[in-house]
């Protein structure tokens, strides 16, 4: 398995695969509709929320890892911290 924390091999492996945008494109329209549908019916939705920034919160401290940024620290830790509101609460409903 390769480690997605090392330097791509080719100049293939550097380009954003079409295939992971399209999918993470689809995720993030279905989390969506669920989400609203959940709203609508009066149903807790936070484990939506947080599954959208947990994924969020890893790509960032990946980066993070490998940048040393400021700017993706914060995404990284709002993310970090948005998410485990998202499920806290989703428990807190679900309880």
């Amino acid at each position: 398995m390769r480690d997605i924390t090392s330097e791509p091999k080719n100049k293939e492996d550097k380009k954003p695969k079409k295939s992971d945008a399209m999918s993470f494109t689809a995720f993030i329209i279905l989390a969506f509709i669920l989400t609203f549908y959940k709203y609508k019916k009066g149903i807790p939705f936070g484990d939506i929320p947080a599954l959208l920034f947990i994924y969020v919160a890893v790509e960032e401290w990946i980066r993070y890892k490998k940048y040393k940024e400021k700017g993706i620290f914060s995404i990284a830790l709002i993310a970090t911290v948005v998410c485990i509101i998202s499920l806290s609460w989703y428990i807190y409903q679900t309880f």
